[in-house]
């Protein structure tokens, strides 16, 4: 009988992560129509995107849906905004549900404008900070 390897919470939380962007690589590859290597930029950026936006304030550019380039600065960290820390999250909106279903869409708090923005996984371009 094989014994079982007790991991550490460091560990556990690297396994996710990797399990997270092999989830939004394969995705982007499916629905994005991105090539394999590509995918993967393209996730391990969104990864990178994401652990910054939980630790503070971060620059990062994305395109938008016309087209434009949009350079951001936002973050997912309460303590950083006074707005962010006061918003009042909604419990069960199923219009948000709806719109978020099978899409690869991630949200952020934009710190210039003082409320939720989103962007698109395969238009995100460069994370600056």
């Amino acid at each position: 009988m094989k014994k079982k390897k007790i991991l550490s919470e460091r560990d556990k939380n690297r396994r996710l992560m990797q399990r997270w962007t092999l989830d939004v690589a394969n995705r982007l590859m499916t629905e994005g129509d991105m090539t394999r290597r590509g995918a993967f930029q393209q996730a391990y950026l969104l990864r990178d995107l994401m652990k910054a936006l939980g630790r503070g304030v971060v620059h990062f550019v994305y395109e938008t849906k016309d087209g434009e380039r949009r350079e951001a600065r936002g973050t997912l960290c309460h303590g950083v905004s006074a707005a962010y820390d006061a918003y009042v999250f909604k419990q069960d909106d199923d219009d948000l549900r709806r719109a978020n279903l099978g899409g690869l869409n991630y949200v952020y708090w934009d710190l210039e404008r003082e409320a939720f923005r989103s962007f698109s996984a395969e238009r995100l371009m460069e994370v600056k900070s």
